[in-house]
């Protein structure tokens, strides 16, 4: 889903909202067509979550630019119910002024969750400075030497989760990333990140990394 509402023109957050591209860790590179939005995100940022499984909360994901609103998820029953009151006199709107009606709806229902005075060490824009010198390399040795010259935990975080990822996943993930910054449109980037999928679901780097997910999601479920 993370490649349809980062490029959808409403993308709703709330608390339980968690942003997190795991593919490499599992075998695969990053399949949810979102590789032309991640290309563009400053600092580096977008190779970091792709390359290293890292999440964003919704804050980060407003302060971005790939979350348009932000809500409580208690809120979000009152925000549907807003949207569906007069939609069929919305039916002779242009497509702006569609857009324009269902933007004051979405902000007028959304009950703002507290701001944060600052990003704090679980959030991975705290660690703006090292994603950027680290993670802005032109390639993957650069990437993983620029880690490894690191003494902090976040830099030896960073590390194990690209070294304990499939190294075949992270070179094609990182691939995906140069040619979407270069692409002309998101259709463009979509189609060459897909046929990559296709690709990599022949190999054995991804059954195993399918397994392994089937049995995680099996251990979590065994818990509730």
């Amino acid at each position: 889903a993370v490649g349809i509402v980062l490029h959808a023109p409403f993308f709703v957050a709330t608390e339980r909202t968690r942003l997190w591209l795991p593919g490499p860790a599992f075998g695969c590179p990053v399949e949810t067509l979102a590789a032309y939005r991640l290309s563009r995100l400053p600092h580096g940022i977008g190779t970091y979550l792709a390359l290293t499984g890292a999440s964003l909360s919704a804050p980060e994901c407003m302060s971005l630019g790939l979350a348009t609103h932000m809500t409580e998820s208690h809120a979000l029953p009152r925000m549907a119910d807003a949207l569906g009151e007069g939609f069929s006199s919305s039916a002779n709107l242009p497509g702006a002024g569609l857009l324009g009606r269902i933007s004051r709806r979405l902000s007028e229902a959304c009950i703002e969750p507290p701001s944060l005075s600052a990003w704090g060490p679980e959030h991975a824009l705290f660690y703006a400075p090292q994603i950027e010198e680290a993670f802005t390399k032109e390639t993957l040795p650069e990437i993983v030497g620029a880690l490894e010259s690191g003494s902090s935990e976040w830099h030896v975080a960073a590390l194990e989760c690209m070294r304990t990822a499939s190294p075949l996943a992270l070179t094609v993930t990182f691939a995906q990333l140069k040619l979407a910054r270069t692409a002309t449109c998101w259709a463009e980037a979509a189609r060459a990140e897909a046929e990559s999928c296709v690709a990599a679901g022949a190999t054995r780097d991804f059954a195993a990394g399918a397994s392994l997910l089937q049995k995680t999601k099996a251990a979590a479920r065994s818990e509730l």
